[in-house]
């Protein structure tokens, strides 16, 4: 089940906190950078956030979060994470689609991931996202910016 987070309750950031960690962790292995931002993040740095946030639940328990903000007309999704025991099982899919059916204000939607990330890149590849440029973070992390561009009728 997927539902919208109040990520500015104390509980709720926790949840949160605790599922980035897991995921992000796992993702600096892979793509072998350590200073991934929301790793250093604290519960009170996540309280303050202006994103919005989404959870994907299973038998109550927070296992795939998705947070985004919308920036004049770009919607900019900034996590996109699941826990390590969900990988592979369609919950990242569960979220972007549920985004993508219920924000449809938005022109173009973006999002930054590491150029190793295949599975990141895959995923919204997937879902139309195109790769509109490349550029390295810190002289070491080759990142890319992907775009999905909605045409309104």
């Amino acid at each position: 089940m997927i539902q919208y987070l109040d990520i500015q309750k104390r509980e709720t950031a926790i949840k949160v906190w605790d599922l980035q960690q897991l995921s992000y962790k796992e993702e600096a292995e892979l793509i072998n950078f350590k200073n991934i931002p929301y790793l250093l993040e604290s519960v009170e740095n996540l309280m303050q956030s202006n994103e919005l946030f989404i959870g994907y639940f299973n038998h109550n328990k927070l296992i795939g979060m998705l947070a985004y903000k919308q920036v004049e007309k770009t919607l900019e999704i900034n996590r996109l994470v699941v826990h390590p025991i969900a990988f592979r099982q369609g919950i990242a899919s569960h979220l972007l689609s549920h985004l993508l059916s219920n924000e449809n204000d938005s022109i173009n939607i973006q999002v930054n991931t590491a150029k190793a990330n295949l599975p990141a890149i895959g995923l919204y590849q997937k879902f139309g996202f195109k790769i509109i440029e490349e550029y390295v973070v810190e002289n070491i992390l080759e990142m890319v910016l992907m775009d999905l561009t909605i045409i309104k009728q």
